[in-house]
């Protein structure tokens, strides 16, 4: 049975006469009634024997008895064996951290999780390389005090009650006081745990002497972690009982309760729920009265010790109801204490924890929805934190701790907070393009609680995580000079939460690139005979060139006439026009036909020469770049692109006429220029 030390102390111990037995075997027999002082000197005897149970079980004692430097030193031996376990691993990692060798530590720690095929990610919490920052967030938040109640023996599980309107203080003591049972602790060497209550005094003097409390009822057994009902009028708590189980002595940990009867206090009874092949302990009482909490190690658990409520109707308990996974670890979950507020306290050895016991806070939503939380230091530290209790408002209140400076092995402390308990959970929020899916940077986030903005920020990567308030809601203002704003709402109940948003990016006008180049006519050649496929062809006469053969060639000239009859003869200086005209006419069509306007133009009929030539006509004009070749335009049109113009002018204009010889600009065609010109002027871009 392998159990916190905090529960150990408290099982009688039943050992059976070993006065001839091995050295082994010794230990082994101490070990495992719990004698862990008697069984360290067995076993350093037996350390030559190479047996890795020896060492395993020595280093466990030295844990026990809090010589932390002693087991972390054995599970150093263990863990460089070939017999060690996994189980091995962890506990050294435990040690490593109670010795404040972080570092090592959470090496240790990722190779246990590594090694680990059963732990169950998806229900039990992971190894978290971060979570010193997580747990050093809450310093300034706790005032921690000694008391002066403590003694150099066991102090611990304290609890506030009333009586005969005196505001006491009830804990657990192993201390010597005249009329203490004769029985002794094998594993501490103590005498067995029994109530002692202190008086409040004024808020400056803290609490008068302890004394024994004499409840009015005598116990030989041990006694631990008790609450009270909130008319006072009824106790629980945990009590020690021996069991034969198949003629075999058993000592197991109950839950009992005891009711007031005037100023005493009657014999307790054990309640239905108890199972003697298991523990029940650490009872903690609602309200309203009609829950108690308690840890088990019964069947049907996550781990070793789990926490599990039971409701009480009709006056009768049902049955215990594990908390679950939430709650509850492969580790051990222990001292549960129940707040008026929803606030469930208790204590675990889970991972990611400080070292030994911490104090964990779980609040209910709805009485469901829990949010758990290591509180963190200073309250917690690398030693066992646990049993804490409040006050009414959630201000004030006393756990134990076995840390360092403390007068005995177990101390009460008195707690002040600072600030309100409050219960975060974690926020990330990524921002994404709503086109691309691609993480957006430099995203300004303002966030708003109750129509106050609470922090602006801004994203980072994409994205942006903080943690927050459990149970609230948000408004998020998202603003980015090329994705406008958005606003966002943000529900954050008692779990981590990952919100994406999407942002639209800004509508830009439609962009169309404009030719800012000279243009220049394309015309048709008049003159000369053509082929057949020659679509140059038109005119019914030949060209002053008597070798013609239907393609311009250089070397000949033609005469070019528009649509006015104002006629230009030039010399070919280009091989073949046909391909000057082929050229500008596609890439007008493909590239340019919503940019540059096309006109009416030039031959005004067609007409058939004979069988086997014909007149073409070519009904529209096109316009192209200077230069014309392919390639040219367009690199042209890439560096307009690149450019990214986003203003469109259109205008179309009618062709602008001169005269031959003299390229005058005709008369007809004097206002169009003009048009032109104003048209340059008011779009100098």
């Amino acid at each position: 049975m392998n159990l916190p030390k905090r529960l150990i102390g408290l099982i009688l111990l039943l050992v059976a006469s070993i006065a001839h037995a091995s050295s082994k075997k010794k230990g082994d027999l101490f070990y495992n009634n719990f004698a862990y002082k008697d069984a360290i000197v067995e076993y350093q005897k037996s350390l030559s024997s190479g047996d890795s149970s020896v060492l395993r079980n020595l280093a466990h004692s030295h844990k026990l008895l809090h010589q932390y430097d002693q087991a972390m030193i054995n599970y150093g031996y263990l863990v460089n064996r070939k017999e060690h376990t996994n189980d091995d691993i962890y506990a050294y990692a435990e040690m490593l951290k109670a010795n404040h060798k972080m570092e090592e530590a959470n090496k240790w720690m990722e190779t246990y999780f590594a090694n680990e095929s059963s732990y169950d990610a998806k229900t039990h919490p992971t190894f978290n390389q971060d979570f010193l920052t997580q747990l050093n967030k809450n310093r300034g938040s706790y005032k921690i005090e000694t008391m002066s109640i403590n003694s150099k023996y066991i102090d611990h599980a304290p609890v506030i009650f009333e009586e005969k309107g005196q505001e006491k203080l009830l804990f657990v003591s192993s201390r010597k006081i005249k009329g203490n049972s004769k029985h002794k602790n094998l594993w501490t060497g103590e005498d067995y745990y029994e109530f002692y209550t202190a008086d409040k005094l004024d808020e400056d003097q803290g609490f008068g002497e302890p004394i024994r409390w004499d409840v009015g009822f005598k116990s030989e057994e041990n006694e631990d972690a008790a609450c009270f009902s909130a008319d006072g009028n009824e106790m629980y708590f945990t009590k020690n009982t021996t069991y034969d189980i198949d003629k075999t002595l058993t000592s197991v940990l109950e839950v009992v309760v005891s009711k007031k009867e005037g100023d005493k206090w009657s014999k307790p009874e054990k309640l239905s729920f108890n199972d003697k092949h298991s523990i029940s302990a650490h009872p903690s009482i609602s309200t309203d009265g009609k829950t108690l909490y308690f840890t088990s190690n019964r069947d049907g658990g996550y781990g070793g010790m789990d926490l599990y409520k039971v409701e009480k109707q009709n006056g009768e308990w049902g049955e215990p109801v594990n908390l679950g996974p939430e709650i509850n670890t492969i580790s051990n979950e222990i001292f549960p204490f129940y707040h008026s507020e929803e606030v469930l306290f208790f204590s675990s050895d889970r991972v990611n924890g400080l070292g030994g016991l911490d104090l964990y806070g779980a609040k209910f939503y709805n009485g469901q929805e829990l949010n758990v939380q290591n509180l963190g230091v200073p309250l917690n530290s690398e030693y066992d934190d646990f049993s804490l209790t409040m006050d009414k408002e959630m201000k004030q209140g006393y756990f134990s701790s076995d840390r360092k400076g403390g007068l005995g092995k177990d101390d009460i402390y008195k707690v002040t907070f600072i600030k309100d308990v409050v219960f975060d959970v974690e926020l990330k929020l990524l921002v994404k393009d709503a086109k691309t899916n691609n993480l957006l940077n430099t995203v300004a986030l303002d966030f708003y609680a109750n129509d106050e903005k609470i922090k602006t920020v801004n994203t980072q990567q994409g994205q942006y995580v903080s943690d927050f308030h459990s149970n609230h809601k948000l408004l998020v203002e998202l603003s980015n000079d090329n994705y406008g704003q958005k606003k966002q709402e943000v529900l954050l109940g008692m779990k981590d939460t990952v919100i994406t948003v999407l942002l639209d990016p800004k509508e830009l006008p439609k962009q169309k690139v404009i030719p800012v180049v000279d243009i220049e006519e394309v015309y048709i050649a008049q003159g000369g005979t053509a082929g057949k496929d020659d679509p140059l062809n038109t005119s019914n006469t030949e060209g002053s060139n008597p070798n013609f053969t239907g393609s311009n060639i250089e070397g000949t000239n033609s005469s070019f006439t528009d649509s006015n009859n104002n006629s230009k003869t030039t010399d070919h200086a280009s091989p073949n026009y046909t391909e000057a005209k082929d050229e500008s006419k596609k890439l007008g069509e493909e590239t340019f036909a919503k940019n540059i306007p096309s006109h009416e133009a030039l031959s005004t009929g067609s007409k058939k020469h004979d069988d086997d030539k014909e007149t073409a006509v070519l009904g529209k004009k096109y316009f192209t770049t200077v230069p014309t070749t392919k390639e040219e335009i367009q690199k042209r049109i890439q560096e307009l692109e690149a450019s990214n113009i986003t203003t469109v002018h259109e205008s179309v204009f009618k062709p602008i006429y001169y005269t031959n010889n003299s390229y005058k600009v005709i008369n007809e065609s004097i206002d169009e220029l003009k048009k032109v010109a104003t048209y340059l002027k008011e779009n100098n871009d």
